[in-house]
């Protein structure tokens, strides 16, 4: 899959921007920062825990990655959130938090019955 995305990436650059090389060594360290932590290191690590969580688990997992990437933005690239986005953060780690509350019918050892 990557492959696929990394060879029609390529094309559409071509076709579209025309054939050019970034300059700066900035631009290189992203691609590394991308290509291996955010890219391979997440997926073997996506494939070597998922089994052991449960479904809820994942999904609210899934659900943090934009909370967590302004947080490595924060602290390796020194990017800063505006308002909207840290209210956004806000609101992402209110709703996974929330999420791992119990129903409220069985917080009290009650079992709901369907009638």
């Amino acid at each position: 899959q990557i492959g696929v995305v990394m060879v029609l990436s390529g094309l559409g650059m071509v076709v579209f921007e025309g054939p050019g090389y970034p300059r700066g060594w900035t631009v290189y360290k992203g691609l590394f920062i991308t290509g291996f932590f955010a890219t391979a290191v997440a997926f073997w690590a996506q494939n070597r825990f998922q089994s052991l969580i449960s479904a809820g688990d994942t999904a609210i997992i899934f659900a943090s990655e934009p909370v967590f990437a302004a947080m490595f933005g924060y602290l390796f690239l020194g990017e800063r959130l505006a308002a909207g986005q840290g209210l956004g953060a806000l609101l992402i780690l209110t709703a996974m938090l929330v999420a791992q509350l119990p129903p409220a019918g069985r917080r009290h050892g009650r079992k709901d019955h369907i009638t």
